[in-house]
């Protein structure tokens, strides 16, 4: 018994081996390292020429907009965008933000304000509600940007997806 448990731990301690005689160290593995966010790049504000809207289910008091220049997809599945949302009055909220496929979190980095941005201090990841008065971040999400919850790979297939989507 002690030497089945001895070479137990003898094996899980060791270290992988690869194909082609490659080893591999423990603690190497990319799930074995935490994810890191990418540092923060802001993207040009908005113009109104690289709008694209998209609808949102339930519909609510809002029109939504997605610049479609803004996207960047990051590592470790971060997908970073700018979103307008005008309100019935025609008064326009316009944020830049990110949304991290694997934990369904989301985060605001900044705010536009008169044609520039401005950002948030000490931005948080923040879940995303599967039922709010702000489920454009749910259909950007599972629509556009997370499909089966694993990151696009790029802005192409982003609004590709938004496409084939709800989202037009």
């Amino acid at each position: 018994m002690k030497t089945a448990l001895f070479f137990f731990l003898l094996i899980a301690a060791a270290p992988v081996r690869a194909g082609w005689g490659e080893i591999i160290p423990p603690g190497a593995l990319r799930e074995d390292k935490p994810w890191v966010e990418s540092a923060l790049s802001l993207p040009a504000y908005p113009k109104a020429d690289d709008l694209v809207a998209f609808s949102v289910s339930p519909p609510g008091a809002f029109r939504y907009a997605l610049d479609k220049t803004s996207i960047s997809v990051e590592p470790g599945g971060l997908v970073r965008y700018a979103v307008v949302a005008t309100s019935a009055q025609g008064a326009a909220n316009i944020s830049y933000e990110g949304i991290h496929c694997s934990t369904q979190e989301y985060k605001i980095y900044a705010i536009g304000m008169g044609g520039k941005w401005q950002l948030v201090r000490d931005p948080a990841w923040r879940p995303i509600q599967l039922r709010s008065p702000y489920s454009f971040r749910r259909t950007l999400m599972q629509d556009a940007f997370c499909p089966g919850g694993i990151a696009v790979t790029g802005p192409a297939q982003a609004l590709g997806n938004l496409r084939k989507g709800r989202g037009w």
